[in-house]
Order: C-alpha cells, then sequence, then structure tokens
C-alpha cells in the first residue's frame, strides 16, 4: 500500500471541470470562526515569490496570568525566507499598534455621542470600517500599511498580470485590457466596471516592475490606491449576479477567458488587507486577541525525503492493483502497452532511469501535525490552518483522514490537482505523539479515499477517450475614496 505512488498516478487523470472542495463546517467557538478568516488572511499577503510558495498558518494561545500569548506558526513548502518572517512580525507590530489607535479612537467617538445625546452610549459591537470618516493621522496609518502589504506582494501581483493565456499567445493582463478596449462604453454598469479596472491593470503592465527596489516612490501611490480600487470595484461587479452575462462576446479567442477567477486574484490581496484591518477595529477581537497579548512568530524548517520509484514496467501493475480493489479492473482492457494512456507513461517519461526522486511534506500537513503534537501537551490550538491557497487533493484528504481519528482540524478547501512528489509524513505523524493504531486507521483511510477518487477519474478519462475515438467530430472592501480611474489612462 504505498500511498504516494497512487498520488503520482493521480496527476494522469486530471478531472475535467470539477469544482473546488469547501469545508463545509463552522467552528463552535464564535471567535474561532472569525479568526479563521485571519489566518488565511495573513497566509495570503505573506506570499511573495512569483511561483511555488505556499505558506500555512497555524495558532496556539496560552494564558500566562493575566496576559496572554499567541504563538504564529507559519509554514511553507519552500521554506520561510528570513524576510517573510520580518515580514510577518513588522505586520503583527502594526496590527497591535492600528488596534490601540483604532480603540482610542472610538472612545473618544463614545465621548462626543455621550455630550451630544447626554447619555450612555450602548455596547460598541464590531462596526465595519467606513475610513472616510476616520480622522488624517488614522487614514494615513491605514495607508502606510496597506503600502507595505502591497509592496511585499509586488512579485506575486506582477507574475498574476503576466500569466500567459494560450489562446491569446498574450498575458492574461493584457488579454483582459485588450477584451476590455472593445467593449463599448455604457451598454451596462458591469462592462463600464470592466473598462475602469482595465484602465488601471494597464497601467501596471507599463509602470509595475517584478521586485519593489526596482520600483520609484513617486508611483507607490498609484499601486496601492489602483489596487484598492480594484478589488472595491470587484466586490461591486460580484453583487450582480448577472455581471457575466453582461459581457457581449468580442472574439472566439476571448470567449473562454476566466474573467471571475482573473479579478479574484488581481483583488485578494487588497481584500485580505482589508480583513487584517478589520481585525484590529473589531472591538472585540483586540479585546481578545490584541490587548495586553505578546504575539509570537515563529517558523517551521520544511522537510524534504527521498520517495523510492517503481521499475518503469510497475506503473501498470500498480494501477491495475488500485483498481482491482476498487472492482474497477476491466478499465485496462482496452489499453495496449503502446497505448498513450497507459498507466504511468507519463511518469516514465518524466523520472526515466532515476531510482528515486525527493518530495516534500506540504505545508499544511506538516503544520497540522505540529500543532497535534503540541495539543497533546495541553497547549491549545486553533483548529484550523490558515492557507495562502486552496490545498490539493492530496492534502485534504489527509485533513479527512486526521477526522477518523478525532483531531478535527481544517484548511478552507480544496482544488482538484494533485502533484507529485509528494511525501507521506510518516516522520511528523510520529511526532506528533499519534498511536500506532490511530496512524495505521490514518493511513487506510486516506489510502482508501484517494483510490477511489483515482478508479473515478481514471473512469471519467477513459469514457471520454471513447466517445473521442467513436465519433467524427471572499469579507467586505473598506468604504473609503476611490481614485478615479481615468487617473490611470495611458
Amino acid at each position: 500500500m504505498d500511498v504516494e505512488h497512487l498520488i503520482a498516478l493521480l496527476t494522469e487523470v486530471a478531472p475535467q471541470n470539477e469544482l473546488p472542495r469547501q469545508a463545509d463546517i463552522r467552528l463552535e467557538d464564535t471567535f474561532h470562526e472569525r479568526l479563521r478568516i485571519v489566518l488565511d488572511a495573513i497566509a495570503s499577503v505573506l506570499v511573495s515569490k512569483p511561483r511555488g510558495e505556499v505558506i500555512a498558518v497555524g495558532m496556539r494561545s496560552q494564558q500566562n496570568g493575566l496576559g496572554k500569548k499567541i504563538i504564529l506558526t507559519l509554514a511553507s513548502n519552500t521554506g520561510i525566507p528570513k524576510k517573510t518572517y520580518q515580514h510577518a512580525r513588522n505586520l503583527i507590530d502594526d496590527l497591535k499598534k492600528l488596534g490601540a489607535d483604532f480603540a482610542d479612537y472610538r472612545k473618544s467617538a463614545e465621548q462626543e455621542i455621550h455630550t451630544s445625546q447626554q447619555s450612555e452610549p450602548g455596547r460598541v459591537d464590531s462596526p465595519e470600517i467606513d475610513e472616510r470618516n476616520l480622522p488624517p493621522h488614522l487614514r494615513q496609518k491605514i495607508y502606510f500599511f496597506r503600502r507595505r502589504v502591497l509592496l511585499f506582494a509586488l512579485p506575486k501581483i506582477h507574475q498574476r498580470l503576466h500569466k500567459g493565456y494560450k489562446p491569446t499567445k498574450s498575458s492574461r493582463g493584457l488579454t483582459f485590457v485588450r477584451i476590455a478596449e472593445e467593449l463599448d462604453i455604457n451598454i451596462n454598469s458591469s462592462v463600464n466596471i470592466l473598462k475602469k479596472c482595465s484602465m488601471i491593470i494597464n497601467w501596471m503592465l507599463h509602470h509595475l516592475p517584478n521586485n519593489s527596489r526596482l520600483f520609484s516612490i513617486e508611483k507607490e501611490d498609484y499601486v496601492v490606491e489602483g489596487l484598492n480600487s480594484i478589488a472595491g470595484m470587484v466586490d461591486e461587479l460580484f453583487e450582480t449576479k448577472t455581471w457575466l452575462a453582461d459581457i457581449p462576446n468580442t472574439s472566439s479567442k476571448t470567449d473562454d477567458f476566466p474573467f471571475e477567477q482573473f479579478l479574484r486574484k488581481m483583488s485578494s490581496i487588497s481584500s485580505n488587507t482589508d480583513t487584517l484591518l478589520q481585525y484590529a477595529y473589531s472591538p472585540r477581537l483586540y479585546q481578545k486577541y490584541l490587548i495586553n497579548t505578546d504575539i509570537e512568530v515563529e517558523c517551521l524548517n520544511r522537510s524534504q525525503r527521498p520517495i523510492q520509484l517503481p521499475s518503469p514496467d510497475k506503473w501498470r501493475q500498480i494501477a491495475e492493483e488500485i483498481l482491482k480493489a476498487q472492482g474497477a479492473s476491466s478499465l485496462l482492457r482496452d489499453i495496449s502497452e503502446t497505448n498513450k494512456n497507459i498507466p504511468g507513461l507519463h511518469l516514465q517519461k518524466s523520472f526515466k532511469r532515476r531510482k528515486t526522486v525527493k518530495g516534500w511534506v506540504h505545508c499544511e500537513c506538516m503544520l497540522v501535525l505540529y500543532l497535534i503534537g503540541n495539543s497533546r501537551l495541553g497547549i491549545s490550538a486553533l483548529p484550523y490552518i490558515g492557507v495562502s491557497k486552496l490545498s490539493c487533493v492530496a492534502c485534504w484528504e489527509f485533513f479527512n483522514a486526521l477526522h477518523k481519528v478525532d483531531c478535527m482540524f481544517y484548511v478552507k478547501g480544496s482544488h482538484s490537482k494533485a502533484y507529485f512528489p509528494w511525501k507521506f509524513p510518516d516522520v511528523e505523524m510520529n511526532s506528533a505523539k499519534l498511536l500506532k493504531s490511530e496512524k495505521e486507521k490514518i493511513l487506510k483511510s486516506f489510502y482508501s479515499d484517494l483510490a477511489a477518487t483515482y478508479t473515478q477519474r481514471f473512469n471519467a478519462k477513459e469514457r471520454l477517450r471513447r466517445m473521442s475515438e467513436s465519433s467524427t467530430g471572499s469579507t467586505k472592501p473598506i468604504a473609503r475614496d476611490r481614485w478615479p480611474a481615468e487617473k490611470f489612462r495611458m
């Protein structure tokens, strides 16, 4: 029962149009429920590398007399660089200071209300920030916080703009701008928003470098205000349920352009920055998790170990054993040894003449086992792992397998992809103080669920092949003043 070989085979049967999985749970503690979003936001704004970086964030808390201690633990598939660790520390310090400033502002505002109404004000709830009503010194501090976040994330923003789009042999950013240019203004409000967004994106395509050190100070305002404006407009656009239908067709090459995915990614860092600001602004979260609280940041070292590869002729045998156990061995009958769909063919080419390959333990799996080990020592942890992107299918099923032994930790969701090399966290399970019976139950459940997924996807892939051969054919943005889009006109 080699689960790593099973995951390797899963990479060959990518599903068609499978929707992301979302965690269908609510944490019992209302504070924990709100902190889920905060941990995801922290993970998101810590990403700076253009590609391949995934960050996971966990949280533990301890009571030290009258004071509290919170430990944020960071993990990454590529390791946490010193600059990322320092950036996390700076953001936490900024949020604590902003939380104190917001608390002082609320006190003064309540005193004004009390004086004018000559009555005791009611209990302050957790109102949303309206930045337009804040005093200038607070607006300036918020701006500096936004700038710190966005400049750190500049390489990732640059990559999202310039990511290739095959149908037009261009970038997604430039394709979006070209589509918007072909749309007639005043057709409808959705098109008007797209055209305004395209002005800002077009400016960024021409002026945004892939490194903040190459960026002139006088253009920083444009980046901060531009990305904030996009986030606000995207939220407004998505409130219109028919917005995609409002966009007329412009070209067959752009019919399938991923508008929603592109706009969500371009607005995500600003939206997550707003989430962190709301965390500092919330009276309840400030009282419980910021004031009189010592917040530490620690990092886990990434874990890489060798994975033994089978000989090239063994991949089909492994697939047959999986399908036979699932009662689906007949799926391989029509596949000859020369067929391009033979299991393991792509893996043979990728790992030709190699007997081993080094695999990373994915960051959310490494982190959850670290937290489980600490919880068994009496250190309580938030039962949620914040992640900068949806988990792969193997990590998702690993969390589901942990639930079988009452280790109830969650991530926000999973996309449909499997990645290899993917290292099973056996060493980390030992460190987590799991019993032998628990480890066996986790592995059995994990393998069984992945085998069922492989069988389902293999069946779907074969069905499509036969058909082909037989035919001829996220938190609301903070209310604030926006720069007019025309300011970015080239």
